[in-house]
């Protein structure tokens, strides 16, 4: 019997198996680092104070399990005196949860005032330890749900059926991957092991499915690549080059699934779009209308404005600069025959490399010893690409024209 595990056995160990642990821990963490910054700009029922304070003594799995643990990011637990008078319910008070404290604080329900507004962003984002606004907590609120929802799935309907669940699954659990803070990304045990999971095995026993055919299709146009006399025309080796790209952007494109909202509990993508992703990795994302408030266009945009930028994590400015990466190929490729990813000035190692040494300067840049042995390697190689209209170094043409978006995504991410 052949050991292959597949997209059912990988979601049983993400949620039920030895994954979940990873998460459970990640969870507790965000619920933890809010809770001890906010804590003093709430008050709390007597029910609601002992299951936090019994939460956060980190007790055994059997008193808190997943649904438990993530079920916390949803539950009604905090009040705020801000928000009480802001809605003239200072009598009573209103209960809300980590998940839904925007949609409530914006809601038409309530019509909180510009400056009570700019009052509970200071009392209620997280800015000191990490950064973790109301986009975020919102955010986190939905991958709770559909993670329980998942969950339930597996323990009660004998794994998960069908692949477009595995594909909801995974993009969620991405997502949560992408947006944990640095610091609990460098303190959670295993943390590295259940992201490469998810981004390897996981997503390589969906598209088996979806795709089962690709990694063929690979192999044998990376053989006709092999066979091509060298005497044949460049163009047809660059066809075959960029077909085979193609293909592997295609596989790339799973992984991207950050890009979708991760409110498909509430049916507002739907499964075809994720699919889509396989197919065209140019697919651009139809907007969420999230179920906010119904405020006038005018309020809104002010409110908007009043709610604070959200910092990215290390994951998250990786992808940007990723999407920069993908912009550069697109562009340049055009421009310089024989525009190869190892040309590209954001190839993932240099880019990797780019983040853990914090170059943000050209000059950081150009006085690195990765960069300058890519230079070298490119160089020795004597397959640089040599541009069509004039004889610019690609190099220094993407310094000058693409560095100054990078530095400025490099420069928000260390400022903070």
């Amino acid at each position: 019997m052949s050991d292959l595990k597949t997209y059912s056995d990988h979601s049983y160990d993400l949620l039920m198996g030895d994954k979940h642990r990873i998460i459970k821990s990640v969870l507790r963490q965000i619920f933890e680092g809010i809770y001890k910054e906010i804590q003093k700009n709430c008050y709390f029922e007597q029910k609601s104070r002992d299951l936090i304070t019994d939460f956060m003594q980190w007790p055994d799995d059997h008193k808190w399990d997943f649904n438990a643990t993530a079920g916390m990011f949803n539950s009604l637990l905090f009040k705020n005196k801000t928000f009480d008078r802001a809605a003239n319910q200072e009598k009573k008070g209103i209960l809300f949860s980590i998940g839904d404290v925007e949609g409530k604080i914006q809601s038409s329900k309530y019509n909180v005032k510009l400056v009570d507004l700019r009052r509970l962003n200071k009392q209620l984002e997280v800015k000191k330890n990490f950064s973790f606004g109301f986009k975020k907590m919102t955010e986190i609120g939905a991958i709770c749900r559909e993670l329980i929802r998942m969950r339930n799935l597996l323990a009660h309907n004998n794994g998960l059926n069908n692949p477009t669940q595995a594909l909801i699954l995974l993009s969620n659990s991405l997502r949560l991957v992408e947006m944990t803070p640095d610091p609990i990304r460098e303190t959670t045990m295993n943390f590295e092991y259940l992201e490469k999971f998810i981004e390897n095995d996981f997503l390589d026993s969906i598209l088996s499915l979806k795709r089962p055919d690709i990694d063929d299709e690979i192999e044998d146009l990376k053989q006709k690549l092999k066979d091509k006399n060298k005497n044949n025309k460049d163009s047809e080796k660059r066809e075959l080059h960029e077909r085979l790209e193609s293909i592997n952007e295609q596989l790339n494109g799973l992984k991207e699934l950050n890009n979708i909202s991760n409110n498909l509990s509430d049916n507002q993508i739907s499964v075809n779009e994720i699919l889509n992703l396989v197919k065209n990795t140019n697919l651009k994302p139809r907007k969420v209308n999230q179920n906010t408030s119904t405020f006038s266009e005018e309020s809104n945009v002010k409110k908007e404005s009043l709610i604070a930028k959200e910092h990215l994590s290390r994951s998250e400015v990786y992808n940007k600069l990723m999407e920069l990466r993908l912009r550069i190929k697109k562009e340049l490729s055009p421009i310089y025959s024989g525009f190869r990813k190892e040309h590209n000035l954001l190839d993932e190692p240099l880019a990797k490399v780019i983040l853990a040494e914090k170059l943000i300067t050209t000059n950081d840049l150009k006085s690195n010893m990765t960069f300058k042995m890519k230079i070298k390697i490119n160089k020795n190689s004597k397959k640089e690409p040599v541009s069509k209209n004039k004889n610019e170094d690609y190099m220094e043409m993407q310094i000058k024209k693409y560095w100054p978006d990078a530095q400025s995504i490099l420069e928000e991410y260390f400022k903070k």
